[in-house]
């Protein structure tokens, strides 16, 4: 069994789409359809495709750089900072306890 990634599937859905995209254009066009040989607008298409695969590892490979701390969830964020409050006012109060003796 061939297992296909996700960027694998895509393009094989792109390619099937593609070529019936380009069959109807060459019919609109009237000419006998070239399997090799792209129309202009199938061409920006392979080209969209392209640049939005380069702009996703752009960000992927952003988001493997980012400090950990920006790669918090908002609840873990929360979490750290209701962990930061209480053990200030702990603090306060030890120190507060520390002071009347």
């Amino acid at each position: 069994m061939i297992v296909k990634t996700g960027r694998e599937a895509e393009l094989t859905i792109f390619l099937n789409a593609l070529e019936k995209r380009e069959i109807e254009r060459y019919k609109a066009l009237g000419i006998p359809y070239d399997k090799y040989k792209l129309t202009p607008e199938g061409i920006q298409e392979v080209k969209h495709l392209r640049y939005s695969w380069a702009r996703a590892d752009a960000r992927a490979a952003a988001k493997e750089e980012m400090h950990p701390c920006q790669q918090m969830s908002f609840a873990e964020k929360i979490i750290g900072t209701i962990s930061l409050i209480i053990s200030i006012i702990a603090l306060v109060i030890s120190i507060k306890r520390w002071i009347s003796f």
